[in-house]
């Protein structure tokens, strides 16, 4: 899962692109399938929006998301050159899915770290 503060730069880059775009918040969660208060706890960075409501979402903004746009200016320190090198020659549904997978193992672990902190 992202960070919070990272989960609320991308949700004000997708809210910013919304007004641009003249959408409601109402309008767009609509064409999305999800409810209002939703997009608007994903806007604000209080809620993660997963990978495939991501990619549906900027579909019908018609825009994209880069970690350059979502205020990423570097790659990750822990990723390998040749991990990103290789990333980037990947086809999008290609790159969806190990970033779900990705995302599975963040989960897993904090879950994890959950249940050993109550232990």
């Amino acid at each position: 899962m992202l960070r919070a503060g990272l989960r609320e730069t991308i949700g004000a880059r997708l809210r910013a692109e919304r007004k641009r775009r003249g959408l409601t918040a109402k309008a767009l969660a609509d064409a999305i399938g999800i409810r209002p208060d939703a997009l608007s706890l994903m806007e604000r960075g209080q809620q993660a929006i997963p990978a495939e409501l991501l990619a549906d979402w900027c579909h019908h903004l018609d825009t994209r998301l880069t970690f350059s746009s979502a205020g990423i200016e570097q790659e990750p320190q822990s990723l390998p050159p040749e991990y990103a090198r290789l990333f980037n020659t990947l086809k999008p549904q290609y790159r969806k899915l190990v970033l779900d997978h990705l995302e599975l193992v963040v989960r897993l672990s904090e879950e994890r770290n959950i249940s050993s902190a109550e232990e």
